[in-house]
């Protein structure tokens, strides 16, 4: 499961974010998370913007990449190439680069550390 940014580049996936006023064309590796709100999913890219959509997390998870993106809880779909660590406090919980902490579920942790450690060789 080795990969690397060029590879995840070259793919140029893109998802489209569709509102009531704009339609953003988005590249899957400019996304940091995202955060399941009932029915709807809040999207943070690396700009710094977000956007809530009317779909669900899973749909989300379903249409993303798996090799880049990881469903660490069960609301949170992230993107493995920002996080920059694991800590431990009130359970396990992942650290973006961005310094945003996002929390992972017990059952989720041990399949998250293989992950960053075949993504990191």
């Amino acid at each position: 499961m080795q990969t690397n940014l060029y590879e995840i580049k070259s793919e140029e996936k893109h998802i489209s974010l569709v509102s009531s006023r704009t339609v953003r064309l988005v590249r899957q590796h400019e996304i940091l998370y995202l955060q399941s709100d009932n029915c709807y999913t809040n999207i943070y890219l690396i700009d710094n913007s977000s956007f809530m959509m009317c779909k669900t997390l899973k749909n989300y998870e379903e249409e993303l990449s798996s090799r880049l993106f990881f469903r660490c809880h069960k609301s949170f779909l992230v993107n493995v190439y920002f996080i920059k660590e694991i800590i431990k406090r009130n359970g396990e919980q992942l650290v973006l680069t961005t310094g945003t902490i996002i929390p992972i579920s017990r059952r989720k942790s041990i399949e998250m550390r293989k992950i960053l450690f075949y993504f990191g060789n």
